[in-house]
């Protein structure tokens, strides 16, 4: 299942066309084993023909669905959909896999909950239209040798960065644990989802204020075993509503395929997870172990953000209670030379309210004020609609202590 906020949700692209001729919506759809439940409808009786709703509105929980079909990319490509595109693509589906999004742009993750005393006031529709879609989905699959949810794909927190430390991790566990007590209560799985989740990028402008909550998603990952598919802030962002907030289409594809990526190498008992190791200092010296595989290092990568407001100070790395003097990288370690009494080292958590809406390009794209340019040697080429997509290891936001 593919869960969260309007990130999640995907942009439309209309009738914007891909290098071989098709438009988004095209490249996403046609597989006859990448599905959607077929019959349902809104509580006004109207058909839900897309896979990115029925949001708000919710189901009409009265109908019963007429089995699956294929999955009809209109309006959103959600991160659900090209999700599901790429499971089949690369064989980590062994028969037919359904999608529907079926939550709301600008959620708190108290909102995905079923108490309606949390979050937006009175808010459980994204709750019981997942109870609904689960129910109908064993319907229409009730021929199947089995029914699975093995992962959850969660996007969200972009509505909570304003929240203090460990508000958004005691948020998640309710949530969170609610969500897999009701997959496996409906579909009758004995095994958890696994938890595959995206870190929160920041704003584009506006500050991001205290941006904690990616250390709660930090810690999150460690307490459910999960997998840190990676930070938001490295797609670009398309600022096409002066929010600087959603994903552009390519970026929205990028970050989507990272998903695959790190289900395919996780589900072939290979590493993941990229998080930084305990901090250590002698004399002016700072060293950060992270957790890269065999077969990657650490590079930095200078230039990135030419033209959107230029490049972070020390590849985004900041120091509180002291000075950075200068950062390089060797192995799988991040070199920091300091002076002053340094307490803790922070990664892509800027705070500077910067307004990166006036460094956009041509396209009117850009990047948010988290930023790095740290990442690992290994990457990935994925081929959609004619166009390459370079999937890349960045660095989450993190911060550590030194003892």
């Amino acid at each position: 299942m593919s869960r969260g906020q309007s990130l999640s949700a995907g942009p439309n692209p209309g009738d914007r066309r891909a290098p071989d001729g098709r438009t988004w919506h095209q490249v996403f759809a046609g597989n006859d084993r990448v599905q959607a439940l077929g019959g349902l409808r809104y509580p006004s009786g109207n058909p839900i023909t897309q896979i990115g709703a029925p949001l708000a509105q919710g189901y009409d929980h009265s109908v019963t669905t007429t089995g699956s079909i294929p999955m009809p990319v209109r309006s959103f490509i959600t991160e659900g959909a090209v999700i599901a595109h790429g499971l089949v693509r690369e064989g980590l589906t062994p028969g037919r896999t359904s999608h529907q999004w079926h939550d709301i742009g600008g959620m708190s993750v108290a909102s995905l909950d079923n108490d309606p005393a949390t979050g937006a006031a009175g808010q459980v529709t994204p709750w019981q239209s997942a109870e609904y879609w689960l129910t109908q989905a064993m319907i229409a699959y009730r021929d199947a040798e089995s029914v699975v949810v093995p992962r959850i794909c969660f996007n969200q927190g972009e509505a909570d960065l304003t929240r203090p430390r460990g508000w958004w991790r005691d948020a998640f566990r309710v949530t969170y644990g609610q969500m897999i007590e009701q997959i496996q209560r409906i579909v009758g799985q004995q095994t958890a989802p696994r938890l595959y989740l995206r870190q929160t990028g920041g704003y584009g402008h506006r500050g991001s204020r205290s941006n904690e909550i990616v250390l709660d998603q930090i810690e999150v990952v460690r307490e459910w075993d999960g997998i840190l598919v990676g930070p938001n802030w490295c797609h670009l962002v398309d600022n096409y509503d002066n929010r600087m907030v959603h994903m552009s289409i390519e970026g929205h594809i990028e970050m989507s395929e990272m998903y695959v990526w790190a289900i395919a190498e996780v589900e072939s008992g290979r590493g993941w997870n990229l998080l930084p190791g305990q901090a250590s200092r002698a004399g002016d010296i700072i060293t950060i172990p992270i957790s890269t595989r065999p077969d990657e290092e650490l590079i930095t990568v200078p230039g990135r953000y030419e033209g959107y407001g230029g490049d972070p100070a020390h590849l985004g790395l900041e120091a509180v209670g002291g000075q950075i003097l200068s950062a390089a990288v060797s192995g799988e370690n991040i070199l920091l030379q300091v002076s002053g009494p340094v307490t803790a080292i922070r990664h892509a958590m800027q705070n500077s309210g910067v307004d990166y809406r006036t460094h956009l390009d041509a396209n009117g794209y850009g990047y948010v004020e988290h930023r790095s340019l740290l990442r690992t040697t290994l990457t990935k080429t994925v081929t959609l609609g004619g166009q390459d997509f370079t999937l890349e290891r960045w660095l989450p936001s993190f911060q550590v202590e030194l003892a």
